[in-house]
């Protein structure tokens, strides 16, 4: 029941989706549905972050149903992956979300995106952003469906706090042009989207409609940038941590002292001593050069000093 739950709440919620679990051995049986989702998790006590995806799940479907989205205006149309800007709502609207996302609502956004088919048409599809404030000690939850299926290794970049947010690649009865193309950017497992598995549908899309993917990807973090009135400052997790990472304090070197255990750097703060002696004379091979070993004889009074290789053109 949890691993369908924390898999698959979203089309439950949507409708999409009924889940009937039998039990062999007492001869029971459970449904799982949008009527007591919410309960079922209440009953089982999981985790504060999943009940709080679902209550903005709940949500979220409700203003779905009654169309309560914003819309970029419109004369805006993406044209490359930089996302959204200030400039992509109108004054009005983006006051109002800023004003509903500082309140704790939920906000929601219906984005257009246009692809470019192999035979030069134009097609357009769409996703749905599903955002709230942080109001909370939870972790920030994101969570990216196309169409029924949880993409779990996705995720947000935004560095500003808040709680949950669904990105929602739908599926309807006409068809969406941006879940069909998102599919072929996901490996076998649904886990995620990459590049290079676009290459899976040859003729499909024209060579040039790669950029779309990164936008998608980067709806997220710069939504929440919008709301919390910030610019898009992307989050890299975990960058460069092996980089900079000192196990412990560099101290200067005790003259005398035996050097430090396991993980200390040591260091003095003595000054460079006045001449540093040349390195030792070593062999060199290149493609374009032969080292070879030269013995030298000499004759009393004449002086070769550390002269023992000699380098010829190949």
């Amino acid at each position: 029941m949890h691993a369908i739950i924390e898999n698959f709440f979203f089309p439950i919620i949507k409708e999409n989706l009924v889940v009937e679990i039998n039990d062999l051995g007492t001869g029971t049986s459970q449904v799982i549905q949008k009527a007591n989702i919410l309960s079922l998790v209440d009953a089982n006590r999981y985790a504060d972050d999943l009940r709080a995806t679902i209550e903005v799940s709940l949500e979220a479907t409700r203003l779905a149903s009654k169309d309560e989205f914003f819309y970029p205006r419109p004369d805006f149309e993406f044209t490359n992956d930089a996302g959204l800007t200030s400039d992509s709502f109108s004054d009005a609207n983006l006051k109002k979300m800023q004003e509903a996302y500082a309140a704790g609502e939920v906000v929601s956004a219906r984005l257009a995106i246009p692809i470019l088919l192999a035979n030069g048409k134009k097609v357009v599809g769409y996703a749905d952003l599903f955002a709230k404030g942080s109001g909370s000690e939870i972790k920030p939850i994101y969570k990216a469906f196309r169409g029924n299926i949880l993409i779990e290794k996705e995720k947000c970049r935004a560095s500003q706090p808040y709680d949950v947010l669904i990105l929602d690649i739908f599926n309807d009865d006409d068809g969406n042009e941006l879940s069909e193309y998102m599919k072929y950017a996901e490996d076998p497992g649904h886990t995620e989207w990459k590049n290079s598995t676009l290459r899976r549908a040859p003729g499909t899309y024209a060579p040039s409609e790669s950029w779309q993917r990164h936008a998608v990807q980067r709806f997220g973090s710069s939504f929440i940038a919008l709301l919390s009135g910030t610019e898009n400052q992307e989050q890299l997790v975990g960058f460069a941590d092996d980089i900079f990472f000192v196990e412990k304090e560099v101290v200067p070197e005790t003259p005398g002292a035996k050097s430090g255990g396991r993980g200390t750097k040591s260091g003095t703060d003595s000054p460079l001593p006045p001449d540093i002696p040349p390195p030792a004379p070593h062999c060199i091979y290149d493609e374009k050069s032969l080292t070879i070993p030269i013995r030298f004889v000499a004759r009393q009074g004449s002086s070769l000093d550390s002269l023992d290789r000699l380098i010829v053109g190949s």
